[in-house]
């Protein structure tokens, strides 16, 4: 599915290599590259804002000096690119957001369907139709209300839920469900499977060897956990994880984790 994730992966990887660069080697200008790429990755996928306080605030911290000038000029660099898009919004739909898909998403992935046998970590249509009304339909709007409703009845299974959203999404239950949201050869998907399955063994090796800055490469994986957890379970939605799955992996190859891990970790710093 050549969707919005193909422009993101190429946002986070310049985010990652930005905050790589300025965690050990403080400076407000690359603080200020590193929040526009966030605002950027932002407008293309919304868990984009997740970036800023899971990986740009983190890599600004650094040195005291300085520390909350880089802060703001990380979050006002991120603000500016924003800005145009929200405001645009503000105009026209008179809500202060970045993206309406929440209103889909929540009645979608919250209901019976969603919460209790096969389905379950899944995203329903006939939820959903049942969240629109006919204006709604035709306008492509939907309320979040029946869904958020069917949170507050069923607090312990959505507990349950969002762990099984969290595991489709790094394929570990229902790893060939596809659906017909995204039409897809189911060979390739398998083909895919192949190689993950191992990456993810060796990334998890790799984010142990790592001795410093593991955060900064966790980073894109928290945001996928927030994003699975709180919408529905879809591997798609994996795409940031799976940068530094591919990273991490590369780590728990290098000789030994030993010269090569040191290597890894200098790119960026003052010395490299």
């Amino acid at each position: 599915s050549i969707q919005s994730e193909a422009l993101y992966l190429l946002l986070l990887v310049i985010a990652l290599l930005l905050a790589w660069r300025l965690a050990p080697a403080p400076s407000l200008k690359v603080a200020l590259a590193l929040g526009a790429v966030v605002g950027l990755a932002a407008l293309t996928r919304t868990e984009g804002v997740f970036l800023l306080a899971l990986l740009a605030w983190p890599a600004g911290w650094g040195a005291t000096q300085g520390r909350i000038v880089r802060l703001l000029g990380t979050t006002a660099a991120c603000a500016v690119v924003l800005a145009p898009w929200v405001i645009r919004n503000a105009i026209v739909f008179h809500k202060l957001e970045l993206s309406a898909n929440y209103v889909t998403v929540i009645p979608a992935a919250n209901c019976r369907d969603t919460y209790y046998a096969n389905d379950i970590g899944w995203w329903s249509l006939e939820c959903l139709a049942h969240a629109r009304t006919e204006y709604q339909f035709h306008v492509g709007d939907a309320s979040p209300s029946p869904g958020l409703r069917y949170i507050r009845r069923h607090p312990a299974r959505a507990v349950l839920v969002a762990a099984v959203r969290v595991a489709r999404t790094f394929s570990l239950y229902q790893p060939l469900r596809i659906g017909n949201i995204e039409p897809r050869r189911r060979w390739f998907d398998a083909l895919g499977l192949v190689l993950y399955y191992p990456l993810l063994v060796l990334a998890v090796i790799g984010a142990i060897r790592l001795p410093t800055r593991r955060w900064l490469l966790l980073a894109p994986v928290w945001s996928a956990l927030i994003v699975a957890a709180i919408g529905w379970g879809n591997a798609r939605f994996r795409i940031g994880a799976d940068v530094s799955i591919v990273v991490l992996a590369a780590v728990a190859l290098a000789d030994g984790g030993g010269a090569r891990v040191a290597e890894i970790e200098s790119v960026g710093g003052t010395g490299g």
